[in-house]
């Protein structure tokens, strides 16, 4: 019975992460030490117009990035991308990177590492915000 309880507690408190986590404005992917993600919400699969049958638990950066090279929402280099991230994350070092997206947007990738080794990357449409031509602000940025 106690273990029937504890299943439906954990099972509630699961459905209300994944409500808050698809609720926020933001994109969010949260990748483990391995480069795998653990969550990925639906405004980060909706900003890219990419398929939650790829961007899904499991999936690797490297696999996830290749996607969106492929829908269009990612025009460098997948091996470079993904290797510097991994690398400053594993150094312990964030980064933020403001980029263009499809239609001209700006957005701002965010990577924090955490201390299990794995990493939380926010994603944002800053557009409103900046004012100016995001071709202007194309760079990347060590926190």
């Amino acid at each position: 019975m106690r273990y029937q309880m504890s299943d439906r507690r954990l099972a509630a408190e699961q459905r209300h992460l994944s409500i808050a986590v698809n609720n926020i404005p933001q994109g969010l992917v949260l990748y483990d030490a391995s480069a795998r993600i653990i969550i990925c919400n639906q405004p980060y699969i909706e900003m890219f117009g990419l398929s939650a049958e790829v961007a899904k638990p499991g999936c690797t950066m490297w696999r996830l990035i290749e996607h969106r090279k492929e829908t269009g929402s990612f025009d460098g280099d997948v091996d470079e991308f993904c290797s510097s991230i991994i690398r400053n994350v594993s150094l312990g070092k964030g980064t933020r990177q403001i980029t263009q997206a499809p239609g001209g947007r700006a957005i701002e990738i965010v990577n924090r590492p955490l201390k299990s080794g794995g990493w939380v990357a926010t994603i944002e449409d800053i557009t409103a915000r900046l004012g100016v031509p995001v071709t202007l602000l194309n760079s990347s940025m060590s926190m």
